[in-house]
C-alpha cells in the first residue's frame, strides 16, 4: 500500500469514527442525517472502511427511515465485495436491520437464502448464524419467508439449487432445535405445520418422509394428541398418495407412492386414525387387478427391473406382505438361498436382501402379527438363510433377531441359548482349525464379539472358550490375521481376540475357567517383560490378560498353585508346593516399573497438550490436540488398570479380582479405540510406514476397535524403551459369502 493510500485509508476510518461518535452522543439521533449519510458514503471507500461501515450501517439503521433504501442498497454492495472479510462482516450485520424494524425480515431472509450457496465455509457459516438470529428474533415471519423458497403449486420455487439449500438448512439447523425455537409451542407448531402442508404439493419421496418425521415429533401430534390430530396426519398422507387420481396398473411411480404412503400411515392407524380411504382405494383399484400390477414378470425380477430406465414396473410385494405375510415372507426368503436351495441369481438376491432390510424389517411391529407366531416364523426363515451369507448380512440378521420380542429382555434362557447357537454355527467351531485361514479367524473374532451380550445375559460361552483354548491361544503368535478396508495393523485383530476374551471372562463357568487358565497364564508370562532378554511389552495385551487371569483365578483360586506359585490355602498338599516362583514376581515388578515410567511421561505429555490447546488458533489444530488428549487419557487408564491388577498379585496369598471394580480402558473411551502401544524393554524400533515396516491394509475391528487405537498407540509410542509392530501377509478378509466365498 502506498503512503497516499494509507493516508486515505486512515482518513476514511477517522471520518467513520467521527460520524459514529456524533450519532452515539446525540439525544435525538434522527436529527443527525448527515452523519448517517456520511457512513453510507464512506462505505464506498477503502477495504477497512467498508468493514467498519458494515457494522455501523445496520447499527443506526432504525433511526433513519428516509435513508433505508440507500442504506440497504449500500450494505448489499458490501455483501458482493471481493474481499471475504467485508462480505462476512456485512452478512453478520443483516439481522440488525430487523431488530427494531421487523417489517424487513422477509426481505433480509430472502437475501440470506440467496447466500446459502456461498462457496467459502466461513461465509456460509455467517449466513447460517444470521438466519438463526432472525429466527430467534421473529420465528413466525422468518419461517414463513424461508418456506416460500421451498415452493408450492401457488408459488413454485424457481431455483432448484437454492431450494435444496433451504431444505438442508431447515432439516439440519431448524428442526433439531424445535423445542427452543417454536414458542409459544402450540401456536408455532401449528404455524410450521401449515407451512409444511403448503410445501408438500411438490416434493420428492425423501422430502415427504423428512417432513412427516418432523411433524410426528411435534407435541401437537404426540401421544396425548386428540383423534382429530391423527386424522390430520392421515389426511396429509392420503393427499400425498394421490388417492383421487385415476389408477393405471403400469404407473410405477403412482404405485410406489401409494405403497410408501400406506406404510407411513400404519403407525397412525394403529393409534386410532381411519384407514378407510386407503382401503377403499385398494379394494376398488388394486385388488381387482392385482395380477396385472405385477404384469408378466415375477415380483423379484421387478425388483431388478425397477432401476432400468424405460422398463420400470413396480413390484407389489409390499401389498402381498400385508395380505399374506407368512406365504410372502417364505417366498421372499427362498431367493436369499441356503445350502439346500442356493440362490442362482446374485442380482435378485441382493435386491431381495435390500428390500427385506429397508421395507420389511422397519415395520415388523405392524407386519408380524400374531406376534409370537410370526416372529418364530421369520426367525426360522432367517436361520435357514444363514448358511451362506456375508459378514455384513449376518450382522444385519442378528441385529433384527435381537430386536424381536421373543428375544427381548424377558426372554427365557433357552432363547439366549438359541441365539448363541446361531452365532456358534456361523463361527464354524466344528471346522478343522488352520492357522493360516484368515477368513475363519476373522469370522471367529466377529462372532465372539456378537455373542458377548448374550453371554452377559446368561448364555454359555463354553463352546467359544474351548475352541479358543484348544486352537487359538496355544498358537497365538502364529495366527495370520485378516485385513480389511481400514489401514490397521494386523495386531489389531489379535487384540480384538484378547479384548473379547477379557470381556467374556467374568461370565465363565468354574469348569471353563479351570481349563483355560493354564494357557492364559502362559500367554501372560510371555507378554510380561524380562529386561535382560529385551522382550517387548504391549500394554493393552497385558491389561487384557491380567483382567482375564483375575476373573478366571477368582473362580478357581487353587488352580493357580502349580501355575504361578499363588498358594491359596485350601488344606490340600498342593498348597505347600516348593517350586521357585521368583521369576514371576520379577516380571510383575518389571511391568509395574515400566508402567509407572510410562504414566509419568503420559502425564507430562498431557500438560504439554494443555498448553498446546491454549495456544491453538484453528479448529483443526484444537481437534488434533483434543484427540491426542483423549488417547493419552486412554493410555493412563490402561496403565492404572495394570497397576491395580498387579498389586494384589505380589502376595503369596493373593486376592483375585472377580467383581466390577476394574473398568477396562476401552470400555470407558468416548470414541472407538483399539490397541494402546506396543512398547519394548529392548532396543527395537516401532515398525511404521516411515521405516518401511508397515505395508499392510488390515481388518477393521468392532465398535471399540480400529482407528482410535492406532492413535492411542502413538500416545504411548516410544515412551519406554522401544516397540514393535508386526506385519503379516495379506489375508482374504471377511470377504464374499459363506464357507467358500469369504465372509466380509
Amino acid at each position: 500500500m502506498s503512503d497516499s493510500s494509507a493516508a486515505d485509508d486512515s482518513k476514511h476510518i477517522e471520518e467513520l469514527y467521527h460520524y459514529v461518535e456524533c450519532l452515539s452522543e446525540a439525544t435525538d439521533k434522527s436529527q443527525n442525517v448527515k452523519d448517517y449519510q456520511g457512513i453510507i458514503d464512506t462505505a464506498k471507500s477503502s477495504i477497512k472502511a467498508k468493514q467498519l461501515a458494515a457494522q455501523f450501517i445496520p447499527r443506526f439503521f432504525k433511526f433513519f427511515p428516509t435513508l433505508s433504501g440507500p442504506a440497504i442498497d449500500t450494505h448489499l454492495d458490501l455483501i458482493e465485495e471481493e474481499e471475504l472479510g467485508v462480505r462476512v462482516q456485512a452478512i453478520r450485520g443483516l439481522p440488525l436491520f430487523c431488530k427494531d424494524t421487523p417489517e424487513h425480515i422477509a426481505k433480509i431472509v430472502d437475501i440470506l437464502v440467496q447466500l446459502l450457496a456461498a462457496e467459502e465455509f466461513v461465509e456460509r457459516d455467517a449466513v447460517h448464524k444470521a438466519l438463526m438470529s432472525l429466527l430467534t428474533q421473529d420465528v413466525k415471519a422468518s419461517l414463513t419467508a424461508l418456506f416460500k423458497h421451498i415452493g408450492s403449486v401457488d408459488e413454485p420455487s424457481t431455483d432448484e439449487v437454492i431450494r435444496e439449500k433451504v431444505l438442508s438448512f431447515i432439516r439440519d439447523k431448524v428442526f433439531p432445535i424445535k423445542a427452543e425455537l417454536l414458542k409459544p409451542q402450540e401456536e408455532m407448531e401449528r404455524h410450521i405445520t401449515d407451512l409444511i402442508k403448503k410445501s408438500l404439493e411438490d416434493v420428492t419421496g425423501a422430502e415427504f418422509r423428512m417432513f412427516m418425521d418432523f411433524l410426528k415429533s411435534l407435541g401437537i401430534f404426540g401421544e396425548k394428541a386428540p383423534p382429530e390430530r391423527m386424522k390430520e396426519l392421515i389426511g396429509i398422507i392420503e393427499g400425498q398418495a394421490d388417492l383421487d387420481a385415476q389408477f393405471n396398473v403400469s404407473d410405477a411411480d403412482h404405485i410406489d407412492r401409494l405403497i410408501s404412503c400406506l406404510y407411513m400411515a400404519l403407525p397412525f392407524v394403529v393409534r386410532g386414525a381411519s384407514s378407510s380411504k386407503f382401503l377403499n382405494y385398494l379394494n376398488k383399484h388394486i385388488i381387482p387387478v392385482f395380477d396385472k400390477v405385477i404384469l408378466p414378470f415375477s415380483c423379484l425380477e421387478l425388483l431388478d427391473l425397477e432401476e432400468q430406465p424405460g422398463e420400470k414396473k413396480y413390484c407389489s410385494v409390499p401389498l402381498m406382505l400385508i395380505c399374506d405375510s407368512v406365504t410372502s415372507l417364505t417366498a421372499l426368503f427362498k431367493h436369499i438361498g441356503s445350502v439346500d436351495e442356493p440362490s442362482t441369481d446374485e442380482v435378485i438376491r441382493e435386491k431381495v436382501l435390500s428390500f427385506i432390510r429397508d421395507k420389511v424389517f422397519p415395520i415388523k411391529a405392524e407386519l408380524l402379527k400374531p406376534q409370537e407366531e410370526m416372529e418364530r416364523h421369520i426367525t426360522d426363515l432367517i436361520k435357514k438363510s444363514l448358511e451362506d451369507v456375508t459378514g455384513a448380512e449376518f450382522r444385519m440378521f442378528m441385529d433384527f433377531l435381537k430386536s424381536l420380542g421373543i428375544f427381548g429382555e424377558k426372554a427365557p434362557p433357552e432363547r439366549m441359548k438359541e441365539l448363541i447357537g446361531i452365532i456358534e454355527g456361523q463361527a464354524d467351531l466344528d471346522a478343522q482349525f488352520n492357522v493360516s485361514d484368515a477368513d475363519h479367524i476373522d469370522r471367529l473374532i466377529s462372532c465372539l464379539y456378537m455373542a458377548l451380550p448374550f453371554v452377559v445375559r446368561g448364555a454359555s460361552s463354553s463352546k467359544f472358550l474351548n475352541y479358543l483354548n484348544k486352537h487359538i491361544i496355544p498358537v497365538f503368535d502364529k495366527v495370520i490375521l485378516p485385513f480389511s478396508c481400514l489401514e490397521l495393523l494386523p495386531e489389531e485383530r489379535k487384540l480384538d481376540m484378547l479384548k473379547a476374551l477379557a470381556e467374556v471372562s467374568p461370565c465363565t463357568t468354574t469348569q471353563d475357567s479351570r481349563q483355560i487358565l493354564p494357557n492364559v497364564v502362559q500367554l501372560l508370562k510371555k507378554y510380561m517383560p524380562r529386561r535382560k532378554t529385551g522382550e517387548e511389552m504391549n500394554f493393552t495385551y497385558v491389561e487384557c490378560l491380567l483382567y482375564t487371569f483375575h476373573h478366571l483365578a477368582h473362580k478357581v483360586p487353587n488352580a493357580t498353585n502349580s501355575l504361578c506359585g499363588y498358594k491359596i490355602v485350601t488344606g490340600q498338599p498342593s498348597d505347600r508346593l516348593g517350586e521357585d516362583f521368583s521369576d514371576i514376581y520379577k516380571e510383575l515388578s518389571n511391568v509395574e516399573e515400566l508402567t509407572r515410567a510410562t504414566m509419568k511421561k503420559l502425564t507430562q505429555g498431557m500438560a504439554e497438550q494443555n498448553k498446546a490447546m491454549a495456544a491453538a488458533k484453528s479448529d483443526e489444530a484444537k481437534d488434533t490436540i483434543r484427540t491426542q488428549k483423549q488417547n493419552t487419557t486412554t493410555g493412563l487408564r490402561t496403565c492404572n488398570n495394570i497397576l491395580a491388577m498387579t498389586k494384589p498379585l505380589h502376595s503369596k496369598t493373593p486376592s483375585f479380582i472377580g467383581d466390577k471394580s476394574i473398568n477396562l480402558s476401552w470400555k470407558e473411551a468416548t470414541k472407538p479405540s483399539v490397541p494402546v502401544a506396543t512398547v519394548t524393554t529392548g532396543g527395537k524400533r516401532p515398525a511404521t510406514k516411515a521405516n518401511g515396516s508397515s505395508n499392510v491394509t488390515s481388518k477393521r475391528g468392532r465398535g471399540a476397535g480400529g482407528l482410535q487405537n492406532q492413535l492411542v498407540n502413538r500416545a504411548l509410542e516410544g515412551l519406554s524403551h522401544g516397540g514393535r509392530s508386526g506385519t503379516r501377509g495379506r489375508g482374504r478378509g471377511w470377504g464374499g459369502r459363506g464357507r467358500g466365498r469369504g465372509y466380509r
